[in-house]
């Protein structure tokens, strides 16, 4: 029988100030008979916000596209897309990639990073193809 393994998102709205480490404690330590299930935090990320009940983390109505808005990585616009191909990738022989909605830096006053992906044959990496 195998074992099922789990990965959660979880919000955790912390008006009393515990802070991170706490949080990740209690979750982490909290008892469970036999140890049935043993959760461990592997990532976290912090932002402050200006609470109030109208926030539209408080609503259940908006809770999940303002989560999504808070904590997602900005995504290239099609036109960054573009030109990022036109500049990077259309003369590599398909060895760079750059999807559509990839992931890019924080804006700086002199541009933004792009994320892409770059091609390794195996015999660059010294990868023996019959093992």
């Amino acid at each position: 029988m195998g074992t099922k393994v789990h990965k959660i998102t979880l919000c955790v709205i912390d008006h009393d100030e515990c802070g991170m480490d706490s949080i990740k404690t209690v979750i982490e330590n909290a008892r469970y008979p036999n140890r049935c299930i043993s959760p461990t935090v592997h990532e976290h990320e912090t932002k402050e916000v200006e609470w109030s009940d109208d926030h539209p983390l408080n609503l259940l109505a908006t809770h999940d596209q303002a989560f999504k808005e808070l904590f997602d990585k900005e995504r290239a616009t099609p036109e960054m897309t573009e030109l990022a191909r036109q500049k990077y990738a259309h003369d590599s022989s398909d060895n760079i990639k750059i999807d559509d909605k990839s992931p890019i830096s924080d804006a700086l006053p002199e541009g933004v990073w792009v994320q892409a992906w770059v091609w390794l044959y195996s015999a660059e990496l010294g990868l023996d193809e019959e093992e």
